[in-house]
């Protein structure tokens, strides 16, 4: 999905390097546009099930937090066997 989001320059959505803009910026359109559909993008990669607890999100970056958060773990037994 990284590759997926740099290729398309859209990263910046997720990654907090470009923040929500309030309405009554001139490129707040724009902004919500393409946020938009970096979340169509990333509530499509992933699960229905898991798409559903995503729904009420409107910010891509959210979004990716809350993905992040809860899916990501680091693999202690793994690290241990390595060693």
């Amino acid at each position: 999905m990284i590759v997926a989001l740099a290729a398309r320059n859209k990263i910046k959505f997720v990654d907090d390097r470009l923040p929500e803009l309030e309405e009554d910026d001139e490129e707040y359109d724009i902004w919500f546009r393409c946020n938009s559909l970096v979340i169509f993008w990333i509530l499509h990669a992933i699960s229905s099930e898991n798409a559903d607890s995503f729904m009420n999100l409107d910010n891509a970056a959210r979004i990716w937090s809350e993905l992040e958060e809860r899916y990501h773990q680091k693999n202690a037994p793994r690290v241990f066997e390595a060693k």
